[in-house]
């Protein structure tokens, strides 16, 4: 019989019969091509993955959706490009081919909470609330602990709970020039139809030994079915320092997954002087916890000189429960009877939802007037849901 010499690790040779050595060889060589060929394909199925990931966040949908396309095609049993190709078109609008996708994800991965939570919001887009809401739940009892899903879920519950109340106030503290002030407000809003309420409030502020209050009407709705907004009208009789009255109307729109334009327009009525206040912004939001907005705003006074500012807000949350924001502004302020001057604002929010049915806010900021005085601002507001 034919031998073959081997030469092991310890360099010293052992013989085999050729026949054992070709079986064995064959066996190894085939598991080795078919290792290697698994991991080229996962590898490019992954960097697919991310690519796709990134172009979508980028707010390249277009791209994204075209590059998941092209890989799956490549990789027709990988669950999570299904499943996420399945709701980048969901979300773009094209909610039947999506759901198909998704659906086909959930087949391969039943146990895989997140192919839950992509149908959801694809069926919620198709206006399938009940479905959306059976998927975001059974995402729930796949992940009992995912914040995200039972945030998910809590969104497309029938919210029974069609009033909410804000009751607040606020201590500002002055260095100079100015007497310290207090402001207490309380207003109540009644969901009329998912997404449209109407808000009433009075807000009571004391300063230099006297009382103004101004009382506002609010609606907020949606614009169309990428954007919402909201108009305001306050009043303020007999006041000593608000505007006799004020009218506001703003709103944003989506116009990619990750950008949101807006625009909102005050104007304000003093004695002797009118005030309009332009307001355009952008928000940028990178990911689900996080956004970023930059503004910019003119006060066009019909007797003063036109004065400018900008302003910078971060804002963070944890998906579920606690949400805050860090803020910047800086310009020129006109807001009668003070003069007009160069005026720094640094500003924190805090919410806790500790409830469905109640939650609290607490709201902090620094302001640097020049020349004039600094002031220190602490405000807290419970908010209830009945």
């Amino acid at each position: 019989m034919a031998r073959v010499q081997i030469a092991g690790p310890d360099r010293d040779g052992c013989e085999l019969p050729a026949s054992a050595l070709t079986g064995a060889a064959y066996a190894a060589l085939a598991r080795i091509c078919i290792a290697t060929l698994l991991g080229f394909g996962c590898a490019a199925a992954a960097d697919g993955l991310t690519e796709a990931r990134r172009l979508w966040q980028d707010g390249e949908s277009e791209r994204a959706i075209a590059v998941l396309r092209a890989a799956l095609i490549a990789h027709p049993d990988d669950a999570e490009m299904s499943g996420t190709l399945g709701q980048y078109l969901g979300l773009q609008g094209e909610t039947a081919e999506g759901e198909r996708l998704i659906r086909a994800a959930i087949a391969r991965e039943p146990a895989n909470p997140d192919h839950q939570l992509r149908l959801a919001m694809v069926l919620r887009r198709a206006g399938r609330g009940d479905d959306a809401l059976a998927a975001a739940e059974s995402a729930c009892r796949l992940a009992p602990d995912s914040s995200e899903a039972a945030a998910v879920r809590d969104s497309l519950r029938p919210d029974q709970r069609r009033w909410r109340l804000d009751v607040g106030g606020s201590i500002d503290r002055y260095s100079a020039r100015r007497d310290d002030e207090n402001e207490v407000f309380v207003s109540l809003a009644r969901t009329i139809v998912p997404g449209v309420a109407v808000v009433a409030g009075v807000d009571q502020q004391h300063r230099y030994g006297l009382d103004d209050q101004r009382y506002d009407l609010s609606l907020y709705g949606p614009i169309g079915t990428a954007g919402s907004g909201w108009v305001r009208i306050g009043v303020s009789p007999g006041n000593q320092f608000l505007p006799d009255h004020e009218e506001e109307v703003a709103g944003d729109v989506a116009v990619l997954p990750i950008l949101r334009p807006g625009l909102r327009l005050t104007h304000r009525s003093f004695p002797g002087e009118d005030i309009y206040v332009p307001r355009p912004s952008l928000r940028w939001d990178p990911h689900p916890l996080l956004g970023i907005e930059a503004a910019y705003l003119w006060a066009i006074s019909d007797v003063q000189p036109t004065t400018r500012s900008a302003e910078v807000r971060l804002y963070v949350n944890d998906g579920g429960r606690l949400a805050g924001s860090l803020g910047f502004s800086s310009g020129e302020e006109n807001n009668p009877p003070l003069p007009i001057g160069q005026v720094d604002v640094y500003s924190a929010s805090l919410s806790w939802r500790a409830t469905r049915d109640w939650g609290l806010r607490l709201d902090a900021s620094h302001e640097i007037r020049e020349a004039l005085y600094t002031r220190n601002g602490l405000g807290l507001a419970v908010t209830t849901r009945f």
